[in-house]
């Protein structure tokens, strides 16, 4: 049987240009949505780059409208009249100096929802500036801080307009949430300038703490790049002891002799603040990765599960069997350049089929999500940001952790803005799901919720009996979440997935750096203090306060 699209019957209008309103009206159309593209007279800019244009527009209907003739405003309120959305991206005040409202609008149609996406906001004294991404990206400080604390450097990746797009959707997304209750629809607002202070979280937490740092390659074995012996390079991701141990399995190290990391002893971890450990394993790592090719790398890591990936170059990833197996690319047929094969939908929603109860009510109607409940099962980045959002816009979100705390709360002493810039908006509960009684309990939380989000490696919540079928088992009505390094099925599936290691895997460091390793894209900070001997960080050093803050707020 042939489902229906998730969004089949939902209108979107789309009145933009280049990247962040045309790629968030492209993520409603890869779900289902009928997505109408109003270009000025000549078309979006973004046409004399047919490949660019393409990727950004995907399964849309595109229709040339003169806005500033009367005709042309008549057409598009037409258009609008039909729509359960309009997103764009035009300076602010250029739809309303050309009629076209969406305060009005919206008292026409009290259903439409409406999104704006601007380069500095829609008030104060950079509104009307020019919004091009380096400009953005220098003034929102994304070239000193994200990437380095000194020397400004230019990315070529338009991350401005990808999250601003991304905040787009999801706001747009919550709106027409609000809308099924109220019967009315709402603006939504956000920038590129918003987006890049989002992504360049860790430079704000830590403004006035400690300096941000960058290594080129990083100064310390756990998150470095190693050369092997055909001039390649591998990825080595920070990422707990366990991985760290696997690691040292890995290349032959002992795990529990002088190269082995506690992350959860501040005494083990200030290791990391010796410049003789440093070297002495950055040395040993260096000499046992430049033994070997990084295809011979590649194939050990079949065997084992570290956090470790090979440098692949773009087109290695293209034809790599872990994209094919996950469908991660579509062909577009494109009138200038014929048969094109892109990026296809980075989200991908199934629907089993199976009764529907009703919609849970929590706490107050307050914001968009207001009356929804999530449990958030993940960690790290991904799916605590996910989530975090989700409870920013007025969801009533349940963190749940094991007694020791998940991986981003392990490694406060030295990163404390991963787990607290996470995991704001929430509430906390401490489940050791091992236990009978503590499995039967999420169950329980489960069964009242909308939302479960979670980001574990594949298989893990099975063989805890907690897996999707489980879940919804108890729930059929959930909305099962998850963000999966590098899929859910092929060779890789099972491999853990930092965000550097998925840089390298996917030959983002590879275009980054013209065909050789590019400084990598991280801001460091000092480490927990070397002479301290007990497992709890220094009484006196920030980060240790910052454990005890998210302690408490963990116990309420």
């Amino acid at each position: 049987m042939t489902r229906e699209p998730l969004l089949a019957g939902l209108r979107i209008v789309e009145i933009g240009q280049y990247i962040a309103a045309p790629f968030a009206a492209t993520l409603f159309a890869d779900q289902g949505a009928e997505v109408v593209k109003i270009e000025r007279p000549g078309g979006d800019p973004y046409r004399a780059d047919p490949a660019r244009f393409a990727a950004w527009n995907r399964g849309k209907t595109c229709v040339v409208i003169d806005l500033a003739t009367a005709e042309g405003r008549a057409e598009a309120r037409a258009l609008i009249a039909t729509a359960d959305a309009v997103i764009e991206n035009l300076r602010p005040g250029v739809l309303a100096r050309l009629g076209l409202s969406f305060a009005d609008l919206r008292a026409q149609h009290p259903g439409l929802v409406t999104c704006s996406i601007s380069a500095y906001g829609c008030t104060g004294p950079a509104r009307d500036d020019p919004g091009w991404e380096p400009l953005v990206h220098a003034r929102a400080g994304a070239q000193q801080g994200m990437f380095t604390a000194d020397q400004p450097i230019w990315m070529p990746f338009p991350m401005a307009s990808i999250g601003a797009a991304l905040l787009a959707v999801l706001g747009t997304g919550a709106a027409l949430v609000k809308r099924e209750n109220t019967g009315y629809g709402q603006h939504v607002e956000t920038s590129l300038f918003d987006a890049l202070l989002f992504l360049n979280a860790a430079a704000i937490f830590h403004r006035e703490h400690r300096r941000l740092s960058i290594g080129r390659p990083a100064n310390t074995p756990v998150l470095h790049t190693y050369e092997t012996s055909d001039g390649r390079s591998m990825q080595l991701n920070l990422s707990g002891t366990e991985r760290w141990r696997e690691v040292c399995r890995l290349v032959g190290l002992d795990p529990d002799g002088e190269c082995g990391l506690d992350f959860g002893s501040a005494e083990s971890l200030g290791r990391l603040s010796s410049r003789e450990w440093i070297h002495r394993v950055l040395d040993e790592l260096t000499t046992r990765f430049g033994q070997r090719t990084a295809d011979e790398w590649e194939q050990a890591l079949l065997a084992s599960p570290a956090a470790v990936a090979k440098c692949n170059t773009l087109e290695e990833w293209l034809a790599h069997e872990q994209a094919q197996a996950n469908d991660v690319f579509t062909q577009v047929d494109d009138p200038a350049l014929g048969p094109l094969r892109l990026a296809g939908p980075p989200v991908r929603v199934r629907a089993d089929d199976g009764p529907r109860g009703k919609v849970r009510r929590h706490g107050s109607e307050g914001g968009a999500l207001g009356g929804h409940r999530v449990i958030d099962m993940s960690s790290f980045w991904a799916g605590p940001l996910a989530a975090r959002l989700l409870g920013e816009l007025g969801a009533d979100v349940v963190k749940v952790e094991p007694p020791q705390g998940e991986g981003a709360y392990q490694l406060m002493p030295v990163l404390p803005n991963i787990y607290v810039d996470g995991n704001r908006s929430k509430r906390g509960v401490t489940l050791d799901l091992r236990a009978d009684e503590d499995r039967q309990r999420l169950l329980d939380l489960v069964a009242a919720a909308d939302v479960v989000v979670e980001n574990a490696v594949a298989g893990t919540w099975e063989r805890l009996d907690l897996g999707e079928a489980d879940l919804r088992a108890v729930n059929p009505s959930l909305v099962y979440s998850r963000a999966k390094g590098f899929g859910l099925c092929g060779p890789l599936a099972s491999r853990p997935a930092f965000d550097y290691v998925v840089q390298a895997a996917t030959g983002m460091v590879m275009t980054q750096g013209g065909g050789r390793p590019q400084a990598m894209n991280f801001t460091a900070t000092t480490t927990a203090p070397a002479s301290t001997s007990r497992r709890e960080p220094c009484s006196r050093c920030w980060p240790a306060r910052a454990v005890r803050r998210s302690r408490r707020w963990k116990a309420r």
